[in-house]
């Protein structure tokens, strides 16, 4: 049976003002990773998190207002991880101070280094982001070693596989999963893809950055397989074969997310004309659209609609 993950909130939120601080750095010791905290002004520190964890995996996503976390020996010697952690951040810039020097993080990079080396970290304009530590097991000596020397930074908004891993990982924070080996396994997939290391698994990797691309391209009309392979670095043929091996051909795939799309959009927005939701979800037929909708749902757009008007 697919282990349950456990799934964790924690919040700053009414808690005495001058004890923010140590209970925040108390819960991430035990929940993600130990790290020291404060603000630079005074002010009271206002963080939230959530964390999934899984068999292997930490998953966690993380708000706060302006403050400085640092990790030192002494947090290293307390809780050691052993584990490699990547920072998605999502708002706020911030600065990411290690050994070999500082690097500064902005909205839509992120920046992965070994979990076991000192560093800190300052957000003067709060932050959110979404955090991923992988056990050391993952990788062997020499790879670890290599890698992971000083800290990498990637940036997620033209990386195709980091994108998808920062879906995946959403996902999961969201709606935790049924599913944990297979998340695991897609995550540590799309994580070695997006540093350009071998995966245990390319197809996976590739089947789900090509998933998340297309279903963020949607609106285009001209999502097409070429554009859809150049994106993810593969073949069309490559592509292809893909998603035969799960039983639908890319054209269909596209065709059914473009559906869904817009079934949901016409049951939501009910006075949003059925024309401006067909170009929204890449139709530029009207007729075509009706007719496909039709097929896959049993009642036109209108009609539908109609129906759920009138129940």
């Amino acid at each position: 049976m697919d282990p349950i993950p456990v799934i964790a909130d924690f919040s700053t939120r009414g808690l005495p003002p001058d004890e923010r601080a140590r209970l925040w750095e108390e819960h991430n010791a035990s929940s993600l990773i130990g790290l020291g905290c404060r603000t630079l002004t005074g002010d009271v520190l206002e963080a939230a998190e959530r964390t999934v964890q899984l068999p292997q995996l930490r998953l966690a996503r993380v708000t706060g207002t302006p403050h400085v976390v640092d990790r030192t020996q002494a947090h290293i010697r307390a809780n050691p991880t052993d584990a490699i952690v990547a920072y998605f951040a999502l708002k706020g810039d911030a600065f990411f101070y290690h050994e070999s020097g500082c690097e500064m993080v902005r909205p839509g990079q992120a920046i992965i280094g070994d979990g076991d080396k000192p560093f800190m970290r300052g957000f003067s304009h709060g932050l959110q982001e979404v955090v991923l530590e992988i056990p050391r097991s993952t990788f062997d000596d020499t790879h670890w070693h290599n890698t992971f020397r000083s800290p990498l930074t990637v940036d997620f908004t033209t990386n195709p596989h980091a994108r998808a891993l920062l879906r995946l990982i959403g996902t999961t924070l969201q709606d935790g999963t049924d599913s944990s080996a297979v998340v695991e396994a897609t995550s540590i997939d799309l994580f070695l893809m997006s540093l350009g290391g071998p995966p245990a698994s390319p197809s996976a990797a590739h089947t789900a950055a090509a998933s998340v691309f297309i279903a963020e391209h949607l609106h285009e009309p001209d999502l097409t397989v070429p554009k859809i392979a150049a994106a993810v670095g593969i073949s069309e043929r490559q592509l292809s074969r893909l998603f035969a091996a799960d039983g639908v051909g890319v054209v269909r795939f596209i065709l059914d997310q473009r559906l869904d799309r817009a079934h949901s959009a016409v049951l939501s927005n009910p006075t949003a004309a059925l024309s401006n939701i067909a170009a929204n979800c890449g139709f530029t037929s009207q007729s075509y659209f009706s007719k496909v909708f039709k097929a896959r749902y049993g009642l036109s757009p209108s009609a539908l609609r109609s129906s759920r008007q009138h129940a």
